[in-house]
């Protein structure tokens, strides 16, 4: 089972594709702490019923994390399902493989 994780892992990420997207994942994940960063600067300046907002606003290394985590995940996650599964795709088509696996009987 490991044999074929490993497999996998080379045929998906040994392609510029695959790497691409491991840079757009950690890409997003550091824009989303920069944004993190600009808005709490941005909330020293604003009140929220008398409490200043960046009051509210903590930054710390697990918020920056859970930030970082969550927007790579909404955004970045799919794209690595659709790359997984396209080149799966693409391996049993270059192979005449994925007649015989889509017309066999279940």
């Amino acid at each position: 089972m490991l044999a074929m994780i490993r497999a996998e892992i080379v045929a998906v990420f040994g392609r510029w594709s695959g790497r691409g997207a491991l840079v757009v994942a950690l890409a997003v994940g550091l824009l989303a702490v920069g944004g993190l960063e600009m808005a709490s600067r941005a909330a020293d300046n604003i009140n929220a019923n008398g409490t200043p907002a960046a009051s509210m606003l903590t930054v710390d290394w697990a918020t920056c994390v859970a930030w970082s985590l969550q927007a790579r995940n909404f955004f970045v996650l799919p794209l690595l399902i659709a790359l997984a599964g396209a080149s799966t795709l693409s391996g049993e088509l270059k192979e005449n493989t994925l007649r015989e696996i889509l017309v066999r009987p279940v």
